[in-house]
């Protein structure tokens, strides 16, 4: 089936991203965001990392055996999640940024480190709180609210267990009072999180509708009501781009003006519905039997226009308007009218170096002319072609 699509439109110039940013975050803009957020907590690990092994360990803030475990934590983290978000391998996943995962990691770690040692406790819940805005970014309202409740949960469980197993200088009824404020702040960021997480929904939400609508909008103002092909003005756009990829190329084109013969008598004698159903009918012939690369658009009235790319008005193409005419002959184009026929007058013109489209169509158009004078039911050449 012959092409019937709109001319896609010039292509927006964006700045390339410099290499370094590139390297880091990607190539995909898109996602750029994401994996600089990634990146971030990726550095928080590190700081993590550095500070147990250069202050927590030489000055026995915590056991050794605490220290190394706490260091693998944070080392895993660095060597898991940001590889596996800019590599892309997590891409497939429900959440590819690994938001939850690494907030599940990173809250773990916290309040693991917040029952280990007393000297960071409230360095320990400020963090705590710091790592749920991460997930405004991303999480589903679901998600965000899961997340914390998982984080309330995994607080309020780390003082009984903490009481029991004597962390270090870990009075209950003190720490009560802190659990009970950090879960408070942590309730409203939690709510916080869902309700900006409902509103980057329907933002989304907004935005895939209102780029439906636009490319609906161009696709009526593109497409004729009736047959469905492009319209006047866009079959236009589509001659003058392939005009100045020939210019660019050097290659040829050239582009047919047809006619429906005696068309008025079709509308005077079986009413407009089957003038209608006869030019709706002669677009799916066409589209049908015209080639592939081959453009069909009508023009107004009963006049239509193909544009033949790479081709000149030889063998090579003429073949798919003859071919369309030997069709038209055997085929009925109304259902109200089944012993209708339906011919066709053509003008065809080839493209000149230099030519505008107005000079372009004026040559088809008189070609049209001729093939009507010389009895109609033809295709004509225009001279020069």
């Amino acid at each position: 089936m012959s092409s019937v699509a709109a001319s896609a439109g010039q292509p927006e110039r964006t700045r390339r991203s410099p290499a370094w940013k590139r390297i880091l975050l990607g190539p995909d803009e898109k996602m750029q965001l994401g994996i600089s957020m990634c990146l971030l907590a990726c550095s928080l690990y590190l700081l993590w990392f550095l500070i147990v092994g250069l202050v927590f360990l030489p000055y026995g803030m915590a056991s050794p055996q605490l220290c190394y475990l706490y260091m693998g934590q944070e080392l895993a983290a660095c060597l898991v999640f940001y590889p596996l978000v800019r590599s892309g391998l997590s891409r497939r996943w429900s959440d590819p940024l690994l938001v939850m995962p690494q907030m599940l990691w990173a809250n773990t770690a916290l309040i693991a480190g917040y029952a280990a040692s007393d000297q960071v406790r409230p360095v320990m819940l400020q963090t705590l709180c710091l790592v749920q805005v991460f997930g405004f970014i991303s999480l589903k309202p679901r998600a965000a609210r899961f997340m914390g409740v998982a984080t309330i949960v995994m607080l309020l469980a780390m003082l009984p267990l903490a009481a029991a197993f004597g962390a270090p200088a870990f009075v209950l009824t003190d720490e009560i009072l802190r659990i009970a404020a950090t879960c408070f702040v942590m309730g409203l960021l939690t709510l916080q999180s869902a309700d900006f997480a409902r509103l980057r929904e329907r933002v989304l939400r907004d935005r895939r509708e209102l780029r439906r609508t636009l490319e609906d909008l161009r696709r009526i103002s593109m497409h004729d009501a009736l047959t469905g092909l492009l319209n006047r003005q866009a079959m236009q756009e589509r001659i003058e781009d392939e005009r100045e990829r020939a210019r660019r190329t050097g290659s040829g084109f050239c582009v047919a003006l047809l006619d429906l013969d005696h068309f008025k008598r079709v509308n005077d004698g079986h009413g407009h519905q089957a003038g209608d159903e006869v030019l709706a009918g002669f677009a799916r012939a066409a589209c049908a039997t015209l080639r592939e690369t081959d453009v069909l658009a009508r023009w107004g009235g009963e006049e239509f226009v193909v544009l033949m790319p790479d081709t000149s008005p030889g063998p090579a193409g003429l073949v798919g308007l003859q071919r369309l005419r030997a069709h038209l002959a055997e085929r009925s184009l109304s259902e109200a009218v089944p012993a209708l026929r339906t011919t066709f007058s053509a003008g065809m013109a080839a493209s000149h170096p230099g030519e505008s489209l107005a000079q372009l169509m004026e040559r088809a158009d008189q070609a049209l002319y001729a093939a009507k004078e010389q009895g109609r039911d033809r295709v004509v050449v225009a001279p020069g072609s």
